[in-house]
């Protein structure tokens, strides 16, 4: 089994060892990436050395991934898998050997603590325990749910058998982390489990990076957008649960009676989701739609500071209700308010608690609804970061991983 090793750091001795292992990465604007990576960065800066495993499925493209992003941080090693739905044996054989390499690994490091960035890396690591190092699992979120929408229809079945096998094996960790209240609770039912030996919730918030960018009159000339044009921004993916169709939909009903309205899609791979989009949803329209991807977060920012107002439409399905979209903190610090549905994990009570946006319903006259949140103006960006500083900066959720940290490896 082939192993590729990246920048190799000297190991300080007065300083922890972590190692963080991964099935995802997760490309530049991916939020997955960004948890990961800002999880990265505050252990590295506070608690001691990183190592990042991540696990890739064998014969599939894998160019869209922050390898980049990683690199740059942490030490990163790549460790070659068979996809879900493969055959079985050689799928297990994989995550067999994946399990022997990372506790080698860990042997040889002298590794302090292993921390999965999700259940499906903490099933490699407990479904066979090797050692006695301690796991601590970070959930993003329900991902078990999620394959059932998977594209591909065998293999979303596949999945969600094997990650509901793998749930229920990373409930054996010394830790976990979840991203909201709602995904414990979530958990504790499904599993009637109430044993968490050390459980805590670390919100998906945003970096300092999102709150500094100057580039709004740049990035809209380059788009050649007008002084009066309203800009809608969609940032992420291309999935039948982030409502991609209806967003576009609700584009053209308003374009129809305000000429003005443009729509900006920032997403890895355009093709992608132009291939997503259901026919009927005026797809022969499309070039009316900005399409851009970005290099990095930074550029992700750029593109979000242009916008007036950010779309995060979810359906009402529990992956979305138990959620903490990365998008949503994104869209606050970079000062714009957010048009959400009640369905997308913590956005709509900030939105209510402190008005920086407008909640729709499917069910609703929605369009009436935009139109007069429209007539109000835009809302000041400043009052946004200020409230996005409050809400969902990084530091307090990099505050509760340091407290931890400084206890659990005490």
């Amino acid at each position: 089994m082939c192993v590729t090793i990246f920048l190799e750091e000297k190991l300080l001795i007065h300083r922890k060892r972590i190692l963080l292992i991964t099935n995802n990465g997760g490309g530049v604007n991916s939020g997955f990436a960004s948890r990961v990576k800002l999880m990265a960065k505050t252990i590295h800066k506070n608690i001691g050395e990183v190592t990042l495993i991540r696990f890739y499925p064998m014969f599939r493209a894998d160019g869209s991934w922050a390898r980049d992003e990683f690199a740059r941080i942490v030490n990163v090693v790549e460790i070659p898998v068979f996809p879900m739905s493969r055959i079985a044996l050689f799928r297990e054989l994989s995550f067999f050997f994946a399990n022997i390499i990372i506790h080698f690994y860990s042997a040889i490091k002298g590794i302090d603590c292993i921390q999965a960035e999700s259940h499906e890396a903490a099933h490699v690591v407990l479904k066979r325990r090797l050692s006695a190092t301690p796991v601590v699992v970070d959930y993003h979120g329900a991902v078990t749910e999620e394959a059932a929408f998977s594209i591909d229809k065998t293999e979303g079945n596949v999945n969600k058998t094997w990650h509901s096998e793998a749930e229920q094996n990373s409930l054996k960790a010394d830790a976990h982390f979840f991203v909201s209240e709602e995904l414990r609770n979530y958990f504790e039912k499904k599993y009637n489990y109430f044993g968490w030996k050390n459980s805590h919730i670390i919100p998906i918030n945003v970096d300092e990076e999102f709150f500094n960018r100057k580039k709004r009159s740049s990035m809209r000339h380059g788009m050649h957008l007008r002084e009066n044009d309203i800009l809608f921004v969609y940032s992420g993916g291309c999935q039948k649960y982030q409502c991609i169709n209806e967003m576009i939909e609700i584009f053209f009903q308003l374009r129809r009676e305000i000429e003005n309205i443009k729509l900006l899609i920032l997403t890895m791979d355009i093709g992608l989701f132009k291939s997503a989009i259901d026919k009927d949803y005026y797809y022969n329209n499309l070039d009316e739609i900005i399409f851009r991807t970005a290099k990095n977060k930074c550029e992700v920012a750029d593109y979000l500071s242009a916008a007036d107002y950010a779309f995060l439409l979810r359906k009402n399905v529990v992956l979305n209700r138990v959620a903490c979209p990365t998008k949503f903190g994104e869209y606050l610090a970079s000062g714009v308010p957010v048009i959400s549905t009640p369905w997308s994990g913590h956005a709509p009570k900030i939105i209510k608690k402190r008005d920086v946006g407008l909640l729709i319903d499917f069910h609703e006259d929605y369009l009436t609804k935009i139109k007069k949140y429209l007539e109000k103006g835009r809302l000041d960006p400043l009052r946004l970061q200020e409230i996005a500083r409050e809400e969902v900066h990084w530091v307090k959720s990099e505050n509760t991983i340091i407290n931890f940290y400084s206890k659990f490896l005490r």
